[in-house]
């Protein structure tokens, strides 16, 4: 079963209430911060372009990599790439694509770093970041906060949207694996067409990966170094309650 391959055509739906622009002013703020000089940035894991549209207003230059050709067909209209000469995006797979430029900043959103769920996968995207990234470039992504989801723990959920005369229900089972640090999550999504009353079902199996802080100090090695880490968008300190976690790395070797 292939991560994203029928649920991308409702991603954009699903979250719709999640404010984007809410998301890239605060990661903006971050940047100016630490990397005030900062002009081009890749967004590893893109997705339907929705960040990459808000972070084009500040007059950066986005690049944008998914794997899902999907996606990236909804990005293309979401960003107007005919309109916006300041975005590009790029079908590949972050744990081993090769870009011939350098980066002033790399992020990866909304826990994309959550689906390396191997080491191996872990440690390939972090060798990508280091090729792409500038010397004292930012490497800034959120993920799933360990401690969090021991404590508060993956519940079931049932949402319910409409669009275009369908009712769409999409039931979210989750199973975690302890000894992994997985949270297997099964996607059911029923759509039902109001007039012909038809029934679509898709299900989709999406393996996420919980950290904790010591193994980004780990897998980042002698390459990279923690400069920040909070609670994404709050920038709280971490706790028992905090489900996603921003880490802010600068590149200095």
């Amino acid at each position: 079963m292939k991560v994203f391959k029928d649920y991308a055509n409702y991603y954009d739906l699903f979250y719709e209430n999640k404010d984007y622009a809410k998301e890239v002013d605060y990661i903006n703020r971050i940047i100016k911060e630490n990397n005030s000089g900062a002009k081009k940035i890749l967004d590893l894991g893109c997705g339907t372009g929705r960040h990459l549209l808000h972070f084009a207003k500040y007059g950066y230059n986005m690049y944008g990599v998914d794997q899902s050709k999907t996606m990236l067909s909804i990005a293309k209209k979401n960003c107007q790439i005919d309109k916006n000469s300041n975005i590009k995006l790029i079908n590949g797979d972050i744990r081993n694509i090769e870009l011939s430029q350098k980066f002033d900043v790399v992020i990866s959103l909304f826990h994309v770093l959550s689906y390396q769920i191997t080491n191996s996968d872990l440690s390939s995207t972090f060798d990508v970041v280091k090729k792409c990234l500038s010397l004292n470039g930012l490497f800034i992504f959120d993920c799933w906060y360990g401690p969090a989801v021991l404590n508060l723990k993956p519940l079931v959920r049932v949402s319910r949207f409409s669009s275009n005369g369908k009712r769409i229900i999409r039931i979210t089972e989750p199973f975690t694996n302890y000894s992994t640090n997985i949270v297997e999550v099964n996607y059911q999504i029923l759509i039902i067409d109001d007039k012909t009353k038809k029934t679509e079902e898709i299900n989709e199996k999406h393996k996420m990966r919980y950290f904790f802080i010591p193994e980004i100090e780990l897998f980042s090695g002698e390459d990279f170094k923690i400069i920040l880490v909070e609670e994404f968008l709050t920038g709280k300190k971490p706790g028992l309650d905090t489900w996603g976690v921003c880490f802010v790395l600068k590149r200095i070797k």
